[in-house]
């Protein structure tokens, strides 16, 4: 058990993320803070923490940022924001119950630090947040889920949730992440397995389906590049459990193109038509494409393909594929190859240029 006394800030397995604990006899668990090393330094949801560690903080550039993921985790945020000269962000929907000042507001996507918040629903909170970690596979939940007992998680009790149902239900934007790792503000952090963690509690409740959901519960994601690139994601499988098979909607406005030419070297992809109409272009060709239509992407050059959509109504497509950790994905009109390895993606040309931006050469 760590005593008052104990300095409290220990490195993780995780590069430039630290964490500090406190043990609660209460509850019988720690609770939990992080230090985050980036080119902003971030602190989420601070405990207390004496001179030698605040020393240790600052050698290695201090803080910047503040981060509470929910207003039941201000904690020590004001009095180690002045030790520290940080800034306090927190959920933008929690700002009006807080006491202490917060300096910025954060919805869902806003990147700060190497973080970037992922909003969840029907929390205790009504601006409840977790946070990714993207060049580390991890997630940071405050209040959301709990590491008890050790090496599985679970929700607070349901009496204490706005909504059991929804908040269940909003923890699948974090299984869609594919996390190797979820640190934790209460209970014990996993490593290796958090993904598989976050679904066995998921699929463990009997009140809902985690498994399915309705296409007016799609998180949209805008795709966007130069010209008449333009394109909305809405992603399923993720979402829902599959790791195998993958799912996606589609939705291409009109006047715009989806995607630029792409082919796979792995995957195989599917396209079905649900709503509207468009042309896809192939390598041999363009061709009309219409709602009820299937249409095959085979894996080479043979299946590259890209859509546009000239009509004046959206087009909807639902997106199968099979799921190859090998897959690599080209790009002919740009000279152009992606190629992914676990949390590492990078964007390569044919002309020697490295880590390139997705759009690069790209004319819409």
């Amino acid at each position: 058990m760590m005593t008052d006394e104990a300095t409290l800030l220990q490195r993780t397995a995780l590069e430039g993320i630290s964490m500090w604990s406190r043990w609660q006899p209460d509850r019988s668990l720690f609770f939990n803070s992080f230090f985050i090393r980036g080119k902003e330094n971030v602190i989420v949801d601070p405990l207390a923490l004496d001179e030698r560690d605040l020393e240790a903080i600052r050698a290695q550039g201090g803080a910047a940022w503040i981060v509470i993921t929910t207003r039941d985790h201000e904690r020590e945020a004001g009095v180690l924001a002045g030790k520290l000269g940080a800034k306090i962000a927190a959920p933008a929907l929690d700002v009006p119950e807080m006491k202490v000042k917060v300096d910025r507001r954060l919805h869902d996507g806003d990147a700060i630090g190497r973080v970037r918040v992922v909003q969840l629903d029907g929390m205790k909170s009504p601006g409840e947040f977790a946070l990714h970690v993207a060049d580390c596979a991890t997630v940071i939940v405050g209040d959301a889920l709990w590491g008890d007992p050790p090496g599985s998680l679970r929700m607070v009790a349901d009496e204490k949730l706005g909504d059991p149902k929804r908040a269940a239900l909003s923890l699948r934007r974090l299984w869609a992440l594919e996390p190797k790792h979820i640190l934790v503000g209460d209970g014990h952090c996993i490593y290796a397995s958090a993904t598989d963690a976050i679904g066995s509690y998921l699929e463990s409740r009997t009140d809902v389906l985690a498994n399915k959901i309705n296409v007016d519960e799609v998180f949209w994601a805008p795709r966007n590049g130069p010209g008449n690139f333009e394109s909305r994601r809405g992603e399923v499988g993720l979402l829902i459990g599959a790791r195998k098979l993958g799912y996606q909607l589609i939705e291409i406005p009109p006047g715009k193109i989806c995607v630029p030419l792409h082919g796979h070297t792995a995957e195989e992809e599917l396209y079905i038509v649900m709503e509207g109409a468009a042309t896809i272009r192939f390598p041999r060709g363009e061709f009309p494409i219409r709602k009820g239509d299937f249409i095959a992407m085979p894996v080479g050059e043979r299946g590259a393909h890209s859509i546009r959509n000239d009509t004046k109504e959206k087009c909807l497509v639902l997106a199968l594929a099979n799921i190859d950790p090998s897959d690599c994905c080209f790009y002919p009109d740009s000279d152009k190859l992606l190629f992914a390895r676990g949390v590492m993606r990078r964007m390569v040309s044919g002309a020697g240029g490295v880590d390139l931006d997705y759009w690069h050469g790209e004319k819409g």
